[in-house]
């Protein structure tokens, strides 16, 4: 049995990935055109 504590952190670590995902396909679409 998990605990929540656990849960709320893979949870937060899936945000965080997602964040540095969209961070980084950003900066990929936009540094060509600086």
């Amino acid at each position: 049995m998990l605990e929540p504590s656990s849960k709320e952190k893979l949870q937060t670590l899936y945000w965080i990935a997602a964040i540095l995902y969209f961070v980084t396909s950003i900066i990929y679409i936009v540094s060509p055109l600086l």
